[in-house]
């Protein structure tokens, strides 16, 4: 089987990978919200017209999961994939609550990023591994 791993993060610190095979192709974590928009374009560019299938989340961490949405919207057949402790704090709205306050913060103070879509709210599991 051979495959192909891109980076396609827009920003130090929220990381994301494309994994692309034959068969499928999967996200591995989503980065910060205010890079959702540039990590949906990256995603775009690279599979070219072929369905994203699965966003994999590693851990519920915020830099790690708040792209997932805007990428959902793109692509509303990719299944999200997370262990069972990130399904059950996806659904706390205070987890929620605390995940968008990171991103803004992270996007005024780190990274100097101007206004954006940060709406994490609704983000859910469909596969628990």
């Amino acid at each position: 089987m051979t495959f192909e791993i891109h980076n396609v993060g827009t920003v130090l610190g929220g990381e994301a990978f494309l994994l692309v095979t034959e068969q499928s192709t999967a996200l591995i974590d989503s980065g910060f919200a205010f890079g959702a928009k540039g990590l949906v374009k990256n995603i775009a560019k690279i599979l070219d017209g072929r369905p994203l299938d699965y966003i994999l989340l590693t851990h519920s961490h915020y830099d790690h999961v708040s792209g997932a949405q805007e990428c959902r919207r793109h692509w509303p057949d990719a299944k999200i994939v997370s262990a069972e402790h990130a399904a059950k704090v996806f659904q706390k709205p205070s987890a929620i609550k605390t995940m968008m306050k990171l991103n803004r913060s992270a996007a005024r103070n780190t990274h100097h990023f101007p206004i954006f879509r940060d709406n994490i709210s609704g983000i859910s599991t469909d596969m628990i591994v």
